[in-house]
């Protein structure tokens, strides 16, 4: 019987020393699911943003510019897609069925590129020809205009044709440039600030558009 109790002794001790190591265990398993779940939180990539909050990154009166662009394109497109439809509809023969279907996808496709606004929708007026440009307007252009004479170091008088329009550009240099040449210009983005008046070689005064080079970093917040 004493050697019943004395084994019953033991094996009580030993589970009452045992008892507080389990309990530290338990806490450091506890402990280190926290620390997972703030990791995951913290390596959680911020969502990307969409329509017109693309723009939010942007300084005014740039931000409301491109929002209110960006809007009149949307309605435009989802205006063109209801013509399209209707006529692909009521066509009476296959060819202009086929043709009114095919302008049809390519606005539906348009309209999912604005929806999703990635890259950012920024034109204004400049993507045309300078012959259609007015002051304000604004966004990335394919001219590739002739170098009639180089001003200043950051100035020159460009033009498509030498009978055609032209205006100043202003660029950041216009080191390595010369006139005679021409300046491609495809996909910068540059805005039509306003008019500025010169010397023509005969002495006469004329009046031109004002055009810049813009970086499109610097129009958005530096926070």
């Amino acid at each position: 019987m004493k050697v019943l109790i004395f084994i019953a002794a033991v094996l009580f001790s030993f589970s009452v020393f045992q008892l507080p190591d389990q309990e530290k265990e338990a806490e450091t398993k506890v402990d280190t699911k926290t620390q997972d779940a703030k990791s995951k939180t913290k390596d959680a990539k911020p969502k990307a943003k969409i329509g017109s909050a693309v723009y939010d990154d942007f300084v005014e009166p740039w931000r409301e510019k491109f929002v209110k662009a960006w809007e009149t394109e949307v309605e435009q497109t989802k205006g063109s897609i209801k013509t399209y439809n209707q006529r692909a509809r009521a066509a009476k023969n296959v060819s202009t069925r086929q043709y009114n279907v095919k302008l049809l996808k390519e606005a539906k496709e348009k309209l999912k590129t604005l929806e999703k606004n990635d890259p950012p929708f920024v034109y204004g007026g400049c993507q045309w020809g300078s012959e259609h440009w007015k002051v304000g307007d604004y966004g990335p252009t394919g001219e590739t205009p002739a170098i009639h004479q180089i001003m200043d170091e950051r100035r020159m008088l460009v033009g498509n044709d030498p009978n055609g329009p032209i205006f100043i550009l202003q660029m950041e240099s216009t080191e390595g440039l010369a006139d005679g040449k021409t300046i491609d210009l495809h996909g910068n983005f540059i805005h039509v600030t306003g008019t500025t008046t010169y010397k023509t070689v005969i002495g006469a005064s004329k009046t031109v558009l004002a055009v810049e080079i813009v970086d499109l970093n610097s129009l958005k917040t530096t926070d």
